[in-house]
C-alpha cells in the first residue's frame, strides 16, 4: 500500500473533526454558558466580533454584544446591558434596553436613545434625536440640531438650544433655560 494511502484516514478523520468548520469562524468569539454547555443563541457574524449572552447579536464587522438580547449590527459598535442596540457605525449603548442608532452616538442608561448622528444620552429614559445633541440627566430631552439639555426632565428642542437645570425648557431655536423651572 502507498505511503498517503495510509494516512489518508487519519486525515479524512482530522479534517472532519475540526477542518470542515475552521473557514467560517473568521476571529469571532462565542461565550458558552456553563450550565447548557452552548452559546445560548449568541451569534457572532461580523468579522472580529464578539457575543456573550443569551440571544445576543454581533453582526457588524469589529462589533461587541454582551448581555442577553444584545445587537451591535454598525461597524465598531458595542451593545452592553439586557436588550442594548448599538445599530450605527461607531455607536455605543450601555445599559438596559439602550439604543444608539445614529452614526457615532452614545447611549448610556437604561432605556436612553441616541438617535442623531454624533448625539449623546445619558441617565435613564434619555433622549438625544438630532445630529449633535446632547441630553444628561433622567428623562432629559434634546431634540434640536445641536440642542443640549441637562437636568432632570430638562428639555432642548430647538436648534442650538440650551437647558439646565431640573425641568428646563428651552423651546425657541437659539434659545436658553437656566434654573429650576
Amino acid at each position: 500500500m502507498m505511503r498517503w494511502a495510509r494516512c489518508l484516514p487519519a486525515f479524512v478523520l482530522v479534517w472532519l473533526a475540526f477542518g470542515w468548520w475552521a473557514g467560517s469562524a473568521r476571529a469571532q468569539f462565542l461565550g458558552q454558558d456553563f450550565v447548557t454547555g452552548n452559546a445560548d443563541g449568541a451569534t457572532a457574524t461580523g468579522s472580529n466580533s464578539t457575543a456573550v449572552g443569551a440571544a445576543s447579536v454581533a453582526s457588524g464587522a469589529s462589533t461587541t454584544a454582551v448581555g442577553q438580547f444584545a445587537t451591535a449590527s454598525g461597524a465598531t459598535s458595542t451593545g452592553l446591558g439586557f436588550g442594548a442596540r448599538a445599530l450605527a457605525g461607531n455607536s455605543t449603548a450601555v445599559g438596559n434596553v439602550s439604543t444608539a442608532s445614529g452614526t457615532n452616538s452614545i447611549a448610556v442608561g437604561q432605556n436612553s436613545t441616541a438617535s442623531g448622528d454624533q448625539s449623546i444620552s445619558i441617565g435613564v429614559n434619555s433622549v438625544a434625536t438630532d445630529t449633535d445633541s446632547t441630553a444628561v440627566g433622567e428623562v432629559a430631552a434634546a431634540s434640536g440640531l445641536r440642542a443640549t439639555a441637562i437636568g432632570q426632565n430638562s428639555t432642548a428642542s430647538g436648534f442650538d438650544t440650551v437647558a439646565l437645570g431640573q425641568l428646563s425648557v428651552a423651546s425657541g431655536d437659539e434659545s436658553t433655560a437656566l434654573g429650576v423651572r
